[in-house]
C-alpha cells in the first residue's frame, strides 16, 4: 500500500513537471512570436524616410494597415539572379548594374532570401509613422490609390523594400547614407504602361 501512494506521488510529480515544461515552452515561444509580429523601429524609420514628402493627387500617402507578403520576388534574389533584376530595371537609380552586383553579394543575397521566405504579415503602427502617411483597412478605394507595401528587409546599412499598387510592383534597394535611407535601384516585378 505504502509503495502504490510512492508511485502514485511520483506519477503525479512527474506529469506536474511535464505540464510545467509544456508551459514554459508555450510561454518562450509565445514572447518570441509578439517580438516578431513588429516591425522595428529602424523599419519605420526605412518607411519615413521613403514616404517623406511624397504624396499622391496632391493627398497623403495611403497605405493598406499590413505589410504584404509576396514570396515570388525570392526569384530575384536566389542563385545571384542579377540578370534578373537589371533586366527589369526603373528609376530612380544611382549606381551601375556592376556597382549592384558587387554590392549584393552572395552572404546577402542569402540573408535576403531567407527573409522573404520567413516573412509574415505584419499590423502596422500608425504611431510610428509620419503624418503625411495614412492607414486603410480596405485595399479597394476608388477615391484613392491604397497602396501595399512589404516588410522591410535591412541587412546592416543595406535593404529590400516593396511597394505594390494596381500598375505596379516597385522593388527597391536603399542604402542608408548619411543617417538617412536612400534608393541606389529600382527594379519591376510588374509595370502596367498605358
Amino acid at each position: 500500500m505504502k509503495q502504490q501512494v510512492q508511485i502514485t506521488q511520483k506519477a503525479s510529480n512527474v506529469i506536474k513537471a511535464i505540464i510545467f515544461l509544456v508551459f514554459s515552452i508555450y510561454a518562450v515561444r509565445a514572447q518570441e512570436y509578439s517580438k516578431c509580429d513588429k516591425l522595428s523601429k529602424s523599419e519605420y524609420f526605412l518607411i519615413n524616410d521613403f514616404f517623406s514628402g511624397q504624396r499622391i493627387d496632391g493627398t497623403d500617402v495611403t497605405i493598406y494597415y499590413k505589410t504584404h507578403i509576396d514570396k515570388e520576388w525570392i526569384k530575384y534574389f536566389e542563385k545571384s539572379n542579377l540578370e534578373m533584376i537589371t533586366k527589369n530595371v526603373g528609376i530612380p537609380v544611382t549606381i551601375s548594374d556592376k556597382e549592384l552586383g558587387s554590392i549584393l553579394t552572395k552572404e546577402i543575397l542569402t540573408k535576403i532570401s531567407h527573409a522573404i521566405l520567413i516573412s509574415k504579415p505584419i499590423k502596422l503602427d500608425k504611431s510610428y509613422l509620419n503624418n503625411n502617411i495614412k492607414l486603410k483597412r480596405s485595399r479597394k478605394n476608388k477615391k484613392m490609390h491604397v497602396l501595399r507595401i512589404s516588410k522591410p528587409i535591412i541587412i546592416d546599412n543595406l535593404a529590400v523594400f516593396s511597394k505594390m499598387s494596381d500598375d505596379e510592383i516597385a522593388i527597391y534597394i536603399m542604402k542608408k547614407l548619411e543617417n538617412k535611407w536612400q534608393i541606389i535601384y529600382t527594379f519591376y516585378d510588374r509595370l502596367v504602361l498605358e
